[in-house]
C-alpha cells in the first residue's frame, strides 16, 4: 500500500512516515508540508493508494483542501488526522464520503487497523493474448 502524507508540521509528518514505513506492506511514497506541492504531486506524480492529511482543525482551509484533492484524484481513500470533537465527525462524514476522520492522538495500532481495513483498489496486470503467445514462444 503506497501512502502520501501531508502535514504542516515537518516533525509530525516525518515521524508519521517513519512509523508507517515500519509496517508490512506499507510504504510512504512522499511527505509534504505544503498543500500546493501535495496537489501537484497528486496530479502529475505517482498515485498513492491512500492519502493521509494531518490538519489540526476542521475549517474552511481543510474543506477546500479536501475538495481540491477529490477533484484531482477522485475516490482516493483519505485519512484525516485532526482534533475535531467527535460530535462534529458524523456531520463531516456525511459531507465527505470515502474519508476517515481520526483523532491525531490515535494509537499506532489503531491507525494500522484503520489503514488495513480501507477498501484499496488492487492494481492488477493481465497479459493480452499477443503478449501471452510471445511469452509462450520464448
Amino acid at each position: 500500500m503506497k501512502i502520501l502524507v501531508y502535514s504542516k508540521s515537518n516533525l509530525f509528518g516525518i515521524g508519521l512516515s517513519m512509523q508507517l514505513n515500519k509496517w508490512k506492506g506499507v510504504s510512504v511514497v512522499n511527505t509534504f508540508n505544503c498543500i500546493d506541492e501535495t496537489l501537484i504531486n497528486l496530479q502529475i506524480g505517482q498515485k498513492p493508494d491512500v492519502l493521509i492529511l494531518h490538519h489540526s482543525s476542521f475549517d474552511s482551509i481543510l474543506i477546500n483542501m479536501i475538495q481540491e484533492i477529490q477533484k484531482s484524484v477522485g475516490s482516493l481513500p483519505l485519512i484525516i488526522l485532526t482534533d475535531v470533537p467527535c460530535k462534529f465527525q458524523s456531520e463531516e462524514k456525511r459531507l465527505f464520503l470515502n474519508i476517515n476522520f481520526i483523532s491525531s492522538t490515535i494509537m499506532p495500532e489503531d491507525l494500522k487497523r484503520t489503514l488495513y481495513s480501507l477498501p484499496i483498489k488492487k492494481k492488477c496486470c493481465s497479459l493480452n493474448t499477443d503478449a501471452y503467445h510471445l511469452k509462450k514462444r520464448i
